[in-house]
């Protein structure tokens, strides 16, 4: 493969959620070479950002169609003695297979990130020193190694194997050498956070992409990612400033996904017009995830705004969704099916504090008298949210006594507060250098 500006370009502008305008550069580098598996690779990546966007089943059936043409065409071409054939083919494999499991096709899924993972294996054994091996190889060390454990078992049986702390150092490897191409330096990056996050490292996510993005214009799915790792280490504003700075109109593609972060994000800062976003996302989005959290989102922002009929007729939407395979939409499940309705006041706090607004959440947890709540997890929930506040403002011995207190208090309930406490004591601990507590 030689990067040049043109392909680098396409690769920003597919990155930039512009299909189209990246479609006539590969169309021109094909008028001139018919025969470039980078531009089926960057081609091939295009059509699953747009399979992303529209959400659309009858698109995803002719994309499936269109792939099997493109090996067919792949295998008619003499590629032996190329470094860049078999990694190049295996990540086409790989964006095939995320495209398989966006759409619930999790066996076609799974055999495709098989196939990446032998053909990367490969050709980093017989190029070892060839650099552009380093990313898709990394993505899948961390993979492999972060697995969930009720899935560990079977890729264990397959002989695959992972090492997050190899995966970073060969992501890092590469970024290192895609600084100066800005489509490859916003793809590496994409790579990066999302096996930081599988690493349940958002704070180094947060600092990598502060740091990488200096001075930088990046494309709009970097920016998506930077926003929604802002959001997840509570720095609710700064997320909210990316994604008012999102232009109308500027994407080739759809993307919902702003809609609904901003609505997440809003709803962190309780002001008015989150409800706005949440809908928006639920009348346009055709993906069954994200839609069982949308409508409980929806229902905790009626009860907080007083709206109770509201607040019960979208509860009441939850379980009329698709079955979904999303934590959060597991998550609004559980709370949907609680035998008794949030605590409004706790509620807001919860949102305060999960935004980084410690001082407003802390003041509406001052306002509630312990003794009154009579619901044992309102009091669970409540230890925790105290915790949290003190954990924020780096106060160990009160965040620690308030975990235990929530631990103690809700060891015997079924709802997840005391477990939430004790995971997030122990990494408090461990942060401390209180090993033993931890």
């Amino acid at each position: 493969v030689k990067f040049s500006e043109s392909t680098d370009m396409a690769l920003y502008q597919i990155l930039n959620l512009r299909t189209k305008t990246a479609q006539d550069i590969i169309d021109a580098g094909k008028s001139q070479n018919a025969q470039d598996i980078y531009l089926e690779y960057l081609e091939n990546w295009k059509e699953v950002i747009e399979l992303i966007g529209y959400e659309d089943q009858d698109n995803y059936e002719i994309y499936t169609r269109a792939f099997d043409k493109r090996l067919d065409r792949i295998d008619s071409w003499e590629m032996e003695g190329s470094k860049s054939f078999g990694i190049t083919l295996a990540e086409i494999y790989a964006h095939a297979g995320l495209a398989n499991v966006m759409y619930g096709d999790y066996m076609s899924g799974f055999r495709k990130f098989l196939k990446a993972n032998n053909l990367s294996r490969k050709n980093l054994k017989d190029y070892p020193d060839y650099w552009p091996n380093y990313k898709l190889r990394g993505a899948l060390n961390i993979s492999l190694d972060q697995m969930p454990a009720i899935l560990k078992w079977l890729t264990s049986l397959l002989g695959l194997k992972g090492d997050s702390e190899k995966g970073l150092q060969q992501i890092d490897t590469y970024l290192a050498r895609v600084q100066d191409y800005p489509g490859l330096k916003s793809e590496a990056l994409i790579y990066k956070v999302f096996t930081m996050k599988m690493k349940k490292d958002e704070e180094g996510a947060y600092q990598m992409l502060q740091k990488e993005l200096k001075g930088e214009i990046p494309p709009t799915l970097v920016k998506y990612l930077q926003a929604n790792v802002m959001y997840l280490t509570s720095r609710n504003d700064e997320a909210l400033t990316v994604l008012e700075s999102f232009p109308e109109n500027f994407t080739e593609v759809p993307f919902l996904h702003v809609d609904y972060l901003k609505g997440k994000s809003k709803m962190n800062k309780l002001e008015k017009d989150a409800n706005l976003y949440m809908l928006r996302f639920l009348e346009g989005s055709k993906f069954k995830n994200y839609k069982r959290e949308m409508y409980s989102n929806l229902s905790y922002y009626y009860l907080i705004n007083g709206n109770v009929d509201k607040y019960t007729f979208y509860k009441k939407q939850i379980a009329k969704c698709a079955k979904a395979t999303s934590d959060r939409d597991r998550e609004a499940n559980i709370e949907a099916e609680r035998p008794y309705p949030p605590h409004p006041e706790l509620l807001k706090a919860r949102f305060l504090i999960n935004g980084g607004y410690l001082d407003q959440g802390g003041k509406i947890l001052n306002t509630i008298p312990v003794n009154t709540l009579s619901i044992p997890a309102y009091r669970t929930e409540y230890y925790l949210l105290r915790a949290k506040v003190h954990t924020h403002e780096n106060n160990y011995p009160a965040a620690k006594h308030y975990y235990d207190m929530a631990i103690e208090y809700g060891k015997n309930q079924k709802e997840h507060y005391a477990i939430e406490a004790a995971l997030l004591a122990g990494n408090l601990s461990f942060d401390y250098g209180h090993i033993d507590a931890a």
